[in-house]
């Protein structure tokens, strides 16, 4: 569980390198907490959910990441575009 966290300017780099801020295969919950302008060579450089669950709050944000935010990822991030 991430509360009140700012995951920022994280890199993951190699030729199938995902989810610069946070790659999840297992639970994981965001709660008022920032993904912001995290870096993957291969989408998405923010939230990459491989199989997991993943809860995002209302409150929390994940944007400015590169290439994507969140997408793609099996399942979809919640409260995540682009």
């Amino acid at each position: 569980m991430l509360r009140h966290t700012i995951v920022t300017r994280n890199k993951a780099f190699g030729t199938n390198s995902r989810g610069g801020g946070i790659y999840n295969s297992g639970t994981v919950t965001l709660t008022e907490s920032k993904v912001t302008e995290n870096i993957s060579v291969v989408a998405p450089g923010g939230v990459f959910n491989n199989g997991g669950q993943v809860t995002v709050d209302d409150k929390s944000v994940i944007s400015g990441n590169r290439p994507t935010n969140c997408t793609p990822s099996a399942p979809p991030v919640p409260n995540c575009f682009g």
